[in-house]
């Protein structure tokens, strides 16, 4: 049996243009479509509000935007996890 234990560079966060209420309401469907879209396993590990840094080095906060975060796995390949910083080119 083998374990894979999920580092940063297997993670990948999208960005939403909705609240956290919302994508957690509709957190079944976003994980479908990104399924599809993908092709491959997607396994959400969690939901926040949006943070990146200002023009000004601060990091700030966006309450009307969220990052899911996620890793992707590679049913076709022993269940590997993708890496992002190499394997988004295989989409």
């Amino acid at each position: 049996m083998q374990v894979d234990v999920i580092k940063p560079e297997n993670r990948y966060i999208m960005v939403l243009d909705r609240n956290n209420q919302w994508v957690n309401t509709n957190l079944n469907a976003i994980h479908l479509r990104l399924q599809d879209a993908l092709g491959y396993i997607v396994l959400i590990e969690n939901v926040n509000k949006r943070r990146y840094i200002s023009d000004a080095g601060i990091l700030t906060v966006d309450n009307e935007q969220s990052d899911v975060t996620f890793v992707v796995v590679d049913h076709q390949n022993n269940y590997d996890l993708f890496k992002s910083t190499t394997d988004t080119n295989k989409w």
